[in-house]
């Protein structure tokens, strides 16, 4: 089984990275940063997003939280990308994780 994906401050723990997703899809994981927040963003292969959430935590800053959602997924059928963290307020880039899926079981 592979390790969790970690980026910046994310630590994804599920899924694992190019795993086979269902619907419901549940996103878990752990992070810490100043936001206080985790946007979890699935994308299909042609760079659309299918499914955008925000996940809030109860602390910000140096304190490591732990995060989980269920998705409800739109049908897809072919790969895509999660992407989880969070974007600079300050310049847009994305910190966090990005790990490839594909849609089946």
């Amino acid at each position: 089984m592979p390790l969790p994906a970690e980026g910046g401050d994310t630590v994804l723990v599920e899924p694992r990275l190019s795993a086979r997703i269902s619907d419901p899809l549940t996103v878990s994981g752990y992070s810490r940063n100043s936001e206080a927040a985790n946007t979890i963003t699935l994308i299909d292969s042609d760079g659309k997003i299918l499914v955008r959430r925000t996940v809030l935590s109860n602390d910000r800053g140096h304190t490591w939280v732990c995060f989980e959602a269920t998705l409800d997924l739109p049908p897809f059928s072919e790969e895509g990308t999660l992407k989880v963290g969070t974007e600079s307020a300050h310049d847009g880039s994305f910190k966090g994780t990005k790990i490839p899926l594909w849609a089946g079981q």
